[in-house]
């Protein structure tokens, strides 16, 4: 449960996070001279845009759509970039300098500063700094003391403590003005060049403790300097030991609702980074992989309380350009970091992730009613908090108009898991606003008679064009919207059925799904990428769209559609052996799409290519503070993105415990490496915590507590028990006894 070190943090992705869901810390641990990068999830540059909605869209969609249709994709994607845009700068995605940021709307997630302590000479001879993810404590060793920083989710302060110690503290931050008192320093400023929202930072010392705290004007707040100022004071008058003691508590109440642990040989005494090391140069630690199981748990936490959501970087960002803008990305990364909230039980941290689409989708009626001329609600690729909701600035990546319905589709897999009906009472109009949308949207498609998105794209690949020979890539009912849309359309259904409503809608939304294409495998057994068999472009591109179904989508199962199970497996093989073999691209290594495919492979069975998936992300795209990186294309060097720390989580999870079946299978993709172990609180659909104890792949003690009002089918080694609602089950029947987890990670 710790990440350890034996030596100062040089950059920033060796620096290690804290965070209580609104303000986040990177502390690098210097002995002499301490660096505290600080963040608060509100602090964005831009604002509202209501000019960014494209009428002209709405004129041009039947000449789009007829292009299509007959075949003539290039003239069709000409006339797209053209008109299915938004107007203005959009997202500012290719757009590299802070003051170009600054002027327009869409805005970017910013740091709010860094925080330095100079120490003055310090023997660091018996050095090292750790972060124990079951308590959210940072600790530096350095000359004979221990200094302490933590995030207080109750006082809403980062902390920080060195006994004995009095340094000197300054403050940096771009645009900001900064004012030094006894005992405290401010910082005030505005972004979009002084326009835009208002924040505030104050640091206050008392004694041997520093309170730091952050607000802005994002939610309304007047004077943000006021909130900080009250923030600290109240912090200060409660103090650090009570401070510490209330947050360590709450993470280890969090933390400790799971546990895993695999009989294997770890190198325990080895820092994290060296162990690392080790891994990336071909050796295997399957008790940093279990760290980092752990770690994806902590950074959800950490960054998903009650607020905005976590973006692609979480809630931590050095710069004042955020990669990507740090935005939500709807065609998958978005998605990706709620993946493992249920299962590996921190379904509380779901809340700002509902609140954000149900935020969106009142911007994205504007959208679906300009842009298309529809009812409902839409939006697209890239979002921010100011609610930008149409198309980005090019079709080819900025289209993709099935984001809200994937967000939606979680909604009633958390209630899967929660059983919650109050949940999807609250949230059945977002789910119809949805749905209506595309009843109006799709569009029959003449050639084949059923109803398609058009037009439309897989998220971020282009094929050639049959005609001209040219990359091109919007197109007519690709097999991800599909999926998504029958997901979509079926959960419209199972929400009007539990709810006892709305039965002729349902009823609607089941006639539109049965109309949209099948997922369908191609002459060479592979599931199709589109509705016809067009070449791909880039044959080894880590997007790997049509295979929603397969995961997170919950329709390609063993037992109901075996051929396109086939032809899943096909269709990732085949990715992968391109990619590795003839472009030199390992589409394992890349974070999120590394993280895609152990959820995968988990879903196939194959716990073998499970686990290799998630030691290719270790080696190729892990940094020395455990982040996931990802390559920008206008930008050098190493970027964090947390999606792939979230979605391996989640990974490893699935590997380990599936219920979107009949049955809910326990080890049902389990790699030799883990041949022996135990697990503890994992969460299955139905309302289920599942713990168990195996030996040489076999389960050999379960404890399974229904918490719900349905009864459960549980797969264990090959055999099927009924476990009715409201029950236990403990395995070896009638031996009331929990898996040992004591001390495991």
């Amino acid at each position: 449960m710790k990440l350890c070190y034996h030596q100062e943090a040089k950059d920033w992705l060796e620096a290690l996070p804290l965070g209580n869901g609104r303000l986040g810390a990177m502390v690098y641990g210097g002995a002499e001279k301490e660096t505290v990068q600080i963040n608060e999830v509100t602090l964005w540059s831009g604002f509202p845009d209501t000019q960014a909605d494209n009428p002209a869209c709405r004129t041009h969609l039947d000449e789009m759509r007829r292009l299509i249709f007959a075949g003539k994709y290039k003239e069709a994607q000409d006339l797209c970039m053209q008109y299915m845009i938004c107007r203005g700068p959009g997202t500012n995605i290719r757009m590299d300098t802070h003051e170009k940021n600054e002027t327009i709307a869409y805005g970017s997630y910013q740091t709010a500063g860094k925080v330095f302590f100079d120490y003055g000479p310090v023997a660091n001879a018996d050095y090292r700094r750790e972060l124990d993810i079951l308590t959210g404590v940072h600790r530096t060793f350095a000359g004979g003391r221990e200094r302490i920083a933590f995030c207080s989710f109750a006082a809403n302060v980062t902390v920080i403590r060195s006994e004995g110690e009095r340094p000197r503290i300054s403050f940096a931050r771009q645009g900001a003005e900064i004012r030094y008192e006894d005992g405290r320093i401010t910082a005030t400023g505005k972004t979009n060049c002084g326009k835009g929202i208002s924040y505030a930072t104050v640091i206050k010392t008392t004694g041997d403790t520093t309170y730091i705290t952050t607000a802005t004007s994002f939610y309304g707040d007047a004077d943000p300097l006021a909130v900080c100022l009250r923030t600290v004071e109240s912090a200060a008058a409660k103090g650090f030991a009570a401070l510490l003691q209330e947050n360590i508590r709450y993470i280890q109440s969090m933390m400790g609702r799971v546990r895993i642990c695999i009989d294997a040989d770890t190198p325990k005494d080895l820092p994290t980074d060296e162990r690392l090391r080790r891994v990336k140069a071909g050796q295997q630690d399957i008790g940093l992989l279990l760290t980092y199981f752990q770690y994806g748990r902590y950074l959800l936490l950490c960054s998903s309380r009650d607020s905005l959501p976590a973006g692609l970087q979480g809630i931590w960002t050095e710069e004042i350009w955020t990669p990507w803008s740090g935005d939500y990305h709807a065609n998958i990364n978005f998605e990706m970091n709620y993946w493992p909230c249920d299962v590996t039980n921190l379904s509380e941290c779901y809340a700002p992730f509902f609140a954000y689409v149900r935020m969106l989708s009142e911007h994205g009626r504007d959208t679906a009613r300009i842009q298309y001329g529809c009812r409902g609600w839409v939006f697209h690729s890239s979002t921010s908090p100011w609610g930008f909701s149409a198309p980005g600035e090019s079709p080819s990546w900025g289209a993709f108009m099935c984001g809200g319905a994937w967000c939606v589709n979680h909604f009633w897999q958390h209630y899967l898991f929660t059983r919650d009906k109050n949940f999807l009472a609250q949230n059945y109009p977002l789910i119809r606003g949805c749905a209506e949308f595309f009843m109006d949207f799709l569009v029959e498609d003449p050639n084949t008679g059923y109803l398609v998105t058009a037009p439309s794209n897989s998220p971020e690949l282009s094929f050639f064009d049959p005609q001209t020979g040219e990359p091109v890539s919007m197109c007519a009912g690709p097999t991800m919207d599909n999926s998504i849309l029958y997901e979509m359309f079926t959960n419209v259904r199972n929400f009007c059925d539990v709810l006892g409503i709305d039965a002729d809608f349902a009823e609607k939304a089941i006639a539109f799904r049965d109309r949209l294409p099948p997922v369908r495998v191609g002459s060479d057994g592979r599931i199709m990428e589109w509705q016809y068999p067009l070449e791909e472009t880039d044959k080894g591109h880590r997007h790997m769209s049509p295979l929603y179904g397969l995961y997170p989508g919950t329709f390609l199962t063993r037992s109901k559609t075996p051929a396109l199970m086939e032809g899943a497996e096909k269709f990732i093989r085949k990715r992968l052996r391109y990619g590795e073999e003839v472009v030199g691209w390992n589409t394992r290594a890349c974070g999120w799409s590394g993280a895609w495919l152990t959820n995968f492979f988990a879903r196939l069975g194959d716990g073998e290519e499970a686990y290799i998936t998630l030691q290719s992300m270790l080696r190729s795209c892990t940094e020395p503070n455990l982040f996931d990186s990802h390559p920008h294309p206008q930008r050098p060097g190493r970027l964090f993105q947390i999606d792939g720390n979230l979605g391996a989580t989640a990974g490893i999870a699935e590997m380990l415990l599936q219920s979107h079946e009949e049955d809910i299978r326990l080890l049902p993709a389990l790699p030799e490496a883990w041949k022996t172990g135990s697990f503890s609180g994992l969460k299955a659909r139905g309302g289920f915590a599942v713990d168990a104890a195996w030996e040489d792949g076999r389960v050999t003690r379960c404890h399974v507590r229904s918490l719900s009002d349905v009864d459960g089918s549980f797969l264990v080694n090959g055999q099927r028990y009924t476990v009715p609602a409201g029950a236990d089950l403990f395995l070896p029947l009638g031996q009331e006894v929990a898996p040992p987890v004591d001390g495991c990670i």
